[in-house]
């Protein structure tokens, strides 16, 4: 779990992140921090989450999961994603929505 002051520094660079384009380090150490198997990757003004241990980047594996309807194990059935990377996805997605949706909607 996270301290007082861990917060407060997500606090601010969730902040930043608003006034500023592109990731501060900040905020993507403490995302890697709070979602284990989650890194990131791109160039600096186009960083992305990707799941460790895949080729695919979070908003690839959310993607995935809302074209399989929301169904968890169809998603596992159709990709290479395990179980254990879904749920890591989802939860990323579920803290991050705006992020993840952005880069769904770019590629579409």
């Amino acid at each position: 779990m996270l301290g007082a002051r861990a917060v407060l520094v997500f606090r601010v660079a969730s902040i930043t992140m608003t006034a500023m384009p592109g990731m501060s380090a900040a905020e993507e150490a403490l995302k890697v921090r709070l979602f284990p198997g989650v890194a990131f990757r791109g160039d600096d003004d186009d960083r992305r989450a990707w799941l460790i241990g895949t080729s695919l980047d979070v908003w690839q594996a959310i993607e995935a999961y809302k074209d399989a309807d929301g169904n968890f194990d169809r998603t596992i059935a159709e990709t290479d994603l395990t179980a254990r990377d879904l749920r890591i996805a989802l939860r990323y997605y579920g803290r991050f929505p705006q992020e993840i949706d952005e880069s769904i909607a770019l590629d579409r």
